[in-house]
């Protein structure tokens, strides 16, 4: 998978833009500002969640399917982890409802909502693949 190519916004800019493709799935003017400004570390970590994507994903459809609880709190917590660097404020949320759910021993609840993780998931995979190429094309 080719690297994500570094769009720093020069020191003299007043304000960093947020990639049209990401807006509405993660708020990047938040991820950059929990990395102190670093936008090139946010793409490298965005570099990092899609090289890890496809199993991420394989792991998730696992729970989603598995009827095992254990299973989805961990996946759910890998998520919450993840989405929360990135600043993807719905899939954190989703995970984070899934984990307590779970941790409350209400498992029709939170496998019922795996889905709709599932689904946000992919949303944000989406839209950084859309905002690399977008990044790549400038």
């Amino acid at each position: 998978m080719p690297d994500l190519p570094n769009s720093r916004v020069p020191s003299e800019s007043p304000k960093a833009r947020c990639p049209e493709a990401l807006a509405g799935v993660l708020d990047w003017k938040a991820a950059v500002r929990r990395l102190d400004g670093d936008e090139d570390f946010m793409h490298e970590l965005c570099k990092l969640f899609l090289e890890e994507a496809h199993s991420m994903r394989s792991r998730l459809e696992s729970a989603v399917a598995s009827e095992d609880l254990a299973v989805l709190l961990r996946a759910a917590h890998n998520l919450r982890g993840a989405g929360g660097t990135l600043a993807a404020t719905r899939l954190t949320e989703l995970a984070e409802s899934i984990e307590n759910l779970a941790h409350e021993g209400r498992s029709d609840e939170a496998h019922a909502l795996a889905p709709t993780m599932l689904v946000e998931f992919d949303r944000l995979v989406a839209a950084l693949l859309l905002s690399r190429e977008d990044r790549a094309a400038a």
